[in-house]
């Protein structure tokens, strides 16, 4: 895969729920290669901002690819910042393994919430016309942090929204929302992208149903590329444990080779 460093001009900007925003930079070399899952780095600067910030991809139109951040930090809240026609640096596509549908699947069940949505719906960009059917569980603390819905429901995946405090949708997490549809229907293959606690459960319900799983991953990174080992997470293959990196062997993994006990959350960016 070959990565891609330089600027590129924004295109559009837009706000969205609570602190998140769409950012839309026109960059071909990066929209040809560009896969779900994967993600760019991304230059900030100002006072004590040093290193690139990650951020996954939610599509490509054309030449153009969109990214939603969520502002959790010093280098995001200076991303929310820029406005049309400034050039962003950026290092690109990044990531080894991306998304990816079960052959022969024909229900796939996307769980995301916050900054999670991208992959997910990047990946629903890209169902093939007689590819699986698509639910979306989208999950958030409440109704006005909700994301997603529409772009979901637009591309005709069946959405089924869920907030902690009720607010809007069904009561509870998006995976106990998903645990009440197997109750009656079957899914095939469970993709989860957001929250660690949130991954965690999807993989967990996930493994004791017997439905393949993939979750993506975030990571507080250093380089993005492999180098610096910032972003190992402990996995677990045929019985041997290993080290692998989000930025390079990820940042989509097996949800049964995750081991979770030792995962700590995304710390602010």
């Amino acid at each position: 895969m070959a990565v891609w460093q330089g600027t590129a001009p924004i295109v559009d900007r837009r706000d969205l729920a609570a602190d998140y925003f769409l950012l839309t930079v026109d960059c071909p070399p990066i929209a040809a290669a560009a896969q779900p899952g994967q993600f760019a780095n991304l230059l900030v600067a100002g006072r004590d901002l040093c290193l690139r910030r990650p951020i996954s991809f939610y599509g490509v139109d054309g030449g153009r690819v969109s990214m939603m951040i969520g502002v959790h930090g010093a280098g995001t809240a200076w991303l929310r910042e820029r406005a049309v026609g400034e050039p962003l640096d950026l290092l690109g596509p990044l990531g080894g393994r991306g998304l990816s549908l079960t052959p022969g699947a024909r229900r796939v069940a996307l769980i995301g919430g916050g900054v999670g949505i991208p992959p997910l719906h990047f990946l629903a960009t890209r169902r093939p016309a007689d590819g699986p059917e698509m639910l979306a569980f989208v999950g958030a603390r409440s109704a006005e942090r909700l994301l997603g819905l529409e772009a979901f429901t637009a591309l005709g995946v069946r959405t089924i929204a869920s907030t902690d405090d009720g607010s809007a949708g069904f009561h509870g997490t998006a995976v106990a929302a998903l645990a009440e549809v197997l109750a009656t229907e079957s899914i095939d293959q469970i993709l989860a992208c957001g929250p660690t606690p949130m991954m965690r459960a999807a993989a967990e319900l996930a493994a004791a149903r017997g439905i393949a799983c993939q979750v993506c991953l975030e990571a507080r990174m250093a380089c993005g590329v492999g180098a610096c080992l910032s972003c190992v997470v402990e996995t677990t293959t045929d019985g041997w444990r290993r080290y692998q990196r989000v930025c390079t062997e990820g940042p989509v993994f097996d949800g049964d080779q995750i081991l979770w006990a030792g995962l700590s959350p995304l710390c602010a960016v």
